[in-house]
C-alpha cells in the first residue's frame, strides 16, 4: 500500500510484477468528491496573503504583470466562481461527497459567503481602503474578520472547506477497508511518501 499526497493506493504485492491495483482512494485533485471545489475557495486565503507579500511589484520579464493586475485577475476569478455557484446551486448533488449530503444548503451558503467576502475584501484592498495592504491587514480584516463588514471570519470558511474534504476522504477510506475482501489488511505493508520540506519519505 502507498499513501502519498494524491491518495491511498493498494496493490496485490505480486513479486512477479509491479503489482496490480486492488483499490484506491483519491484524497486530492478529485473534482468528483468536491475536493477541487472546496480547495479552490480555501486557497483564496493564501492568495490574498501572497498579494500582500508582493507589495508594489512589477514582473521584470513582463512589465504588464503587476500586483494590481494580479489583484484584478483574482477578483475576476472569484466573481466568476460566485456567478457559477448561483447558476448551479445543486452542483453538490452530482458529487460522490457523503460529507455534503445532509447539509447541502448550509454548504452552499458558506461557499457563497466565502466568495462574497473574498470579492469584497480584495476589491476594497485594491482600491486602497485599508491605508496600506500588508500581511497584518490580511490577518486582521480577512482571516480574523475584525471588520464590521464581515460577520464571519474567512478562517471559518477555510476550516469548513478543509474539514468537508477531509471527512469525505475518511469516509471513502472507511468503505475501502470495509468492503474490499481482496485486501489482506493484516499483512499489508505501508509506504508513506509525503515530500514536505526536507522529508522525502517515511515507511
Amino acid at each position: 500500500m502507498t499513501v502519498n499526497g494524491f491518495g491511498v493506493f493498494v496493490y496485490d504485492g505480486s513479486p512477479d510484477t509491479a503489482g496490480k491495483t486492488l483499490d484506491c482512494v483519491l484524497t486530492r485533485s478529485d473534482a468528483e468528491s468536491g475536493f477541487v471545489q472546496m480547495t479552490a475557495l480555501s486557497h483564496v486565503g493564501p492568495a490574498a496573503a501572497y498579494l500582500a507579500a508582493l507589495g508594489d511589484w512589477t514582473d521584470p520579464e513582463n512589465p504588464k504583470i503587476t500586483t494590481q493586475t494580479l489583484f484584478q485577475a483574482l477578483i475576476d476569478r472569484v466573481a466568476v466562481a460566485r456567478d457559477a455557484l448561483a447558476a448551479d446551486p445543486d452542483w453538490i448533488d452530482a458529487l460522490d461527497a457523503v460529507s455534503g449530503r445532509d447539509h447541502k444548503d448550509d454548504i452552499i451558503r458558506m461557499m457563497d459567503y466565502g466568495l462574497w467576502m473574498s470579492e469584497g475584501f480584495l476589491t476594497r484592498a485594491q482600491s486602497g481602503a485599508f491605508n496600506g495592504y500588508t500581511s497584518q491587514t490580511v490577518a486582521d480584516v480577512f482571516y480574523d474578520g475584525k471588520d464590521a463588514a464581515y460577520a464571519i471570519p474567512f478562517n471559518n470558511v477555510m476550516i469548513g472547506t478543509f474539514m468537508l474534504a477531509a471527512m469525505n476522504s475518511v469516509d471513502h477510506l472507511r468503505k475501502m477497508v470495509a468492503d474490499n475482501p481482496q485486501i489482506d489488511w493484516k499483512n499489508a505493508r505501508v509506504l508513506v511518501h509525503m515530500p514536505i520540506g526536507s522529508n522525502s519519505a517515511a515507511a
